[in-house]
C-alpha cells in the first residue's frame, strides 16, 4: 500500500461553518466592499473640493488660517496694486491695544468661481463659534468682499487667544512675564535701538527691560503698538509706532520690538 496522505493516520477534522463564519465571508462579498469604497468616495471627493476652494493656501490650516497666516506679510503696494487692475494680492495688519487685545486685519483677492462670499462667510462664523466654545475671546469684526478681494478682520482678547486659535507663535505682554509663557527674553539680544542707531540691546539690558512691553511675532504683517518703540528686530522698518516687516518673518526669524513701556 501506498503511504497515507498525511503526517499522522487520522485525515485533519473538517471545521464547522458557524454563524459567524459565515457573517464574516458575507461582509468581505463584492457587495459589502462597494459599499465602504462608496463612502469613502463620498469623503475623498468632499476634501478635493474644499481643497480647491482655497487652493494655495496651507492645507492643514481652515479658511480663516488661509486669510489670516497664510496670506500674512505681503506688502501693501501689492493690495493697491491689485486694486489699480494688477496682480493679485494679500496683506495683514496687527493693531495692538493698551488692554492686550490684538485687532488683525487680512487682504487677499477672493475668486468666486472657488466658493462664494456666502459660503465664506458662513464658514468663519462656524470657525469663530467653535473657537468661542473652546474658550477663546475671538469676534468677527467684519468681512467685506469688493472687486475681487476679501477684508476681514477679526479681534482677540489677547495674545495667547491668537496662539490657540492660529496654532501660530505671538507674544504680547511684559518683558518680565515672556519667559513664563514659553518666550525667552534673551532671544531680543541684538534688536537695533530706535533712540540710538549704534547701539544694539545686550543681555546686560535685559535687567531694565522688566516693566517693558515686549511682542514677538513669527507671521508677516505690519505692526501698530500703542507705545512708542524702544528696540526693534533687523527684519522690521520702525516709522513712528509702527513696524513694517522687510525681509522674512518666521518661527526662525520672528519679529521683534520692546516698546517704551
Amino acid at each position: 500500500m501506498g503511504s497515507a496522505p498525511y503526517r499522522n493516520e487520522n485525515p485533519p477534522r473538517q471545521r464547522k461553518s458557524t454563524g459567524n463564519n459565515r457573517n464574516r465571508q458575507n461582509s468581505r462579498r463584492p457587495g459589502g466592499a462597494r459599499r465602504r469604497l462608496s463612502k469613502k468616495e463620498r469623503l475623498r471627493r468632499k476634501r478635493i473640493r474644499l481643497l480647491k476652494r482655497f487652493a494655495g493656501a496651507f492645507l492643514v490650516f481652515l479658511v480663516l488660517l488661509l486669510l489670516i497666516v497664510h496670506f500674512a506679510g505681503k506688502s501693501s503696494s501689492d493690495s493697491a496694486t491689485a486694486e489699480s487692475g494688477g496682480q493679485s494680492s494679500s496683506s495683514s495688519e496687527a493693531v495692538f491695544s493698551k488692554n492686550g487685545s490684538i485687532k488683525v486685519t487680512s487682504v487677499e483677492s477672493f475668486d468666486k468661481s472657488y466658493y462664494s462670499e456666502d459660503e465664506l462667510s458662513a464658514m468663519i462664523k462656524s470657525q469663530i463659534q467653535e473657537a468661542d466654545d473652546a474658550g477663546c475671546r475671538i469676534k468677527n469684526e467684519g468681512l467685506n468682499v469688493k472687486n475681487g478681494v476679501a477684508t476681514l478682520t477679526l479681534s482677540y482678547g489677547s495674545s495667547s487667544d491668537y496662539e490657540t486659535f492660529n496654532e501660530r507663535k505671538l507674544y504680547y505682554g511684559k518683558f518680565s512675564e515672556a519667559k513664563t509663557s514659553g518666550y525667552d527674553p534673551k532671544s531680543a539680544i541684538g534688536c537695533a535701538s530706535m533712540e540710538d542707531s549704534e547701539k544694539l540691546l545686550t543681555e546686560g539690558d535685559l535687567g531694565s527691560l522688566t516693566g517693558k512691553t515686549f511682542v514677538y511675532v513669527t507671521d508677516e504683517m505690519t505692526l501698530t503698538v500703542p507705545y512708542d518703540i524702544l528696540y526693534a528686530s533687523a527684519n522690521v522698518r520702525v516709522s513712528g509706532k509702527e513696524a513694517v516687516p522687510t525681509s522674512e518673518v518666521s518661527e526662525n526669524a520672528p519679529a521683534m520690538l520692546v516698546l517704551v513701556k
